[in-house]
């Protein structure tokens, strides 16, 4: 079984392709992240709602407005997502030591 399966880290099947980006993948970096033993652990508010613009582009100044991006949702609109609290389960989950899938 391939290892991301095992851990419990993506839902998809142990041969399915992983998506460029998809809420399913991103919750399993996430959920990776919070796999380890570091005392803390960061997540960009952009990454949990799929905000895939970078907010910054090295090597240019008048071509893209870098470091001026919003966030495109209140917080009452982001914590009210099924799948943004799916990925901050996954990684208490992870952060306390149980199985990121299951109960």
């Amino acid at each position: 079984m391939h290892e991301r399966v095992r851990a419990g880290l993506w839902h998809g099947g142990e041969h399915e392709r992983l998506p460029d980006w998809s809420p399913a993948r991103a919750r399993a970096v996430q959920a990776f992240l919070g796999l380890s033993e570091s005392r803390i652990a960061l997540m960009q508010l952009e990454d949990l709602i799929g905000m895939d613009d970078p907010v910054n582009v090295p090597g240019t100044s008048d071509e893209h407005p870098n470091w001026q991006r919003k966030i495109v949702l209140d917080l009452e609109e982001i914590f009210a997502r099924a799948e943004v609290r799916d990925v901050l389960t996954a990684v208490d989950r992870a952060r306390n030591g149980l199985p990121v899938n299951g109960s």
